[in-house]
């Protein structure tokens, strides 16, 4: 059996970093890892990216026909491959108004499988705006899904909006990577075939993809091992940021860290950013312009081992997270045992716990920033503890391990359904969360691992 994923604003192996090119990979392993212990394996079925950030209609309108085309051509060619090589489903990763999925919704229906969406947005403030084609495109694709997880709790009032049956829709919360990270394309060689797409194929660039280093899988050890190595309790506050330098939301981030920094007066603290981009160059002015010399290191574009070091080595990690959709960064920083200062926005409080593993302030509030970054840094023995809930929290609800198995068990469920004939939507999930409000959180009990690709029932047509 296979699997066909594809990531509609940026393929798993696009060359260029991301939080949304990471979640692609985390997404395309965490299948790869399940599909070993049921007998499937995954394909990336194509780059084709849909992504049209201007609101220009005439481009997307050119990209609707070009992934028409392709779906044509794609549906075509699965068809003539024997059926053991068919996709039995098809595995979508982030669309919207801006990148929306012209491949999945016709190719599902025209070879009869189940077709997943992870992590899908739907804005009616859209409706008829400059995006009105894609708006329209990733409409029809949340109604045709079987399956929508959201990745970010915030987009699930949206996605019942437009999902035929809200009982389709399952929280799905975000994960860290294996021991070592995963390639760009999850898998650890190129990809298998060229994409369908007539691509060329090279050969991934190795990420750092996020590394878990928490619970049963990779032990850091306890956060006191950094402090003895730099000198004790006592050794000046290591505060952390670790980001991409571009424009807009990252700047404005980058210019509340700045100001929020500049109000803290003569409290004693070292910060390590790391990150690079196009405004790296503006970045580094703008903190220089604002805080004392000897203040801030610039590191530049860290992974793997190093950055694990730089989590071991800091004391805090902050992030004003302006427009800020998850912050991966701030989960994996959590998962090291660190503490998080940020900003209180979309899906950060799904990754942060005010109060429990950091701090959460109003989004672009620096003052109440610096005084959140203050309280902390007189407080080592609270670092501690947030530190250590935050690491206990990231093992038990964000780990590769336990990611994989709730994705392995949901897909194994709709493939079976859509083998049997029915209807392979995922019935009522509800499950009680955290602060007691009901919700479709998990995925459901595994079944047995053994199913061929079937037909679909109650579908709208693509």
């Amino acid at each position: 059996m296979r699997i066909a994923f594809y990531a509609p604003l940026k393929s798993p192996d696009h060359p260029v970093p991301s939080g949304d090119r990471t979640l692609a990979q985390l997404l395309l392993a965490a299948l790869e890892r399940a599909g070993a212990a049921r007998g499937w394996e995954v394909d990336l079925a194509s780059r084709f990216r849909s992504f049209d950030g201007a609101g220009d209609a005439e481009r997307q309108a050119r990209l609707r026909d070009a992934g028409t085309r392709l779906a044509e051509r794609l549906t075509r060619r699965y068809r003539k491959e024997a059926a053991a090589r068919r996709p039995c489903l098809w595995f979508t990763y982030h669309l919207h108004h801006k990148a929306p999925d012209w491949l999945g919704p016709r190719v599902s229906e025209g070879l009869g499988v189940p077709y997943v969406v992870a992590e899908a947005s739907h804005a009616a403030k859209q409706a008829g705006g400059p995006w009105r084609i894609g708006y329209e495109a990733a409409a029809r694709a949340i109604r045709h899904a079987d399956a929508l997880l959201a990745l970010n709790r915030g987009d699930v009032p949206g996605l019942e909006q437009v999902a035929i049956d809200p009982a389709r829709i399952a929280l799905f919360p975000p994960f860290l990577g294996p021991p070592g990270g995963v390639p760009a394309d999850g898998r650890g060689e190129p990809p298998g075939r060229s994409g369908l797409d007539g691509a060329s194929n090279p050969s991934p660039a190795r990420g750092s993809a996020l590394r878990m280093r928490t619970g049963e899988e990779e032990d850091p050890g306890p956060r006191g091992a950094a402090d003895r190595e730099r000198g004790g309790p006592d050794a000046e506050p290591r505060l952390l940021c670790v980001a991409m330098m571009r424009g807009g939301p990252k700047r404005s981030s980058f210019e509340v860290l700045a100001d929020a920094l500049a109000r803290l007066g003569g409290e004693r603290w070292h910060l390590t950013v790391a990150g690079d981009g196009p405004a790296r160059r503006e970045v580094e002015a703008l903190l220089a312009s604002r805080l004392s010399a000897g203040r801030v290191t610039f590191v530049g574009r860290v992974e793997g081992d190093a950055l694990a070091a730089l989590y071991a080595g800091s004391d805090l990690f902050v992030w004003p997270a302006i427009g800020e959709a998850m912050g991966m960064a701030m989960l994996e920083a959590q998962g090291h045992g660190l503490p998080v200062v940020a900003g209180r926005i979309r899906g950060v409080p799904e990754i942060v716990r005010d109060g429990e593993t950091g701090s959460l302030v109003r989004e672009g509030d620096a003052e109440a920033f610096a005084n959140a970054v203050r309280t902390l840094l007189r407080a080592p023995e609270r670092r501690r503890r947030m530190g250590e809930a935050a690491r206990a929290r990231v093992a038990r609800e964000h780990s590769f391990a336990v990611a994989s198995d709730r994705i392995g068990a949901l897909v194994e469920r709709l493939i079976l359904r859509g083998a049997a004939g029915a209807d392979p939507r995922l019935g009522p999930l509800s499950a009680p969360v955290e602060d007691g409000a009901p919700a479709r959180a998990q995925a459901p009990a595994p079944a047995p691992a053994q199913a061929a690709a079937g037909g679909k029932a109650g579908r709208e047509p693509a």
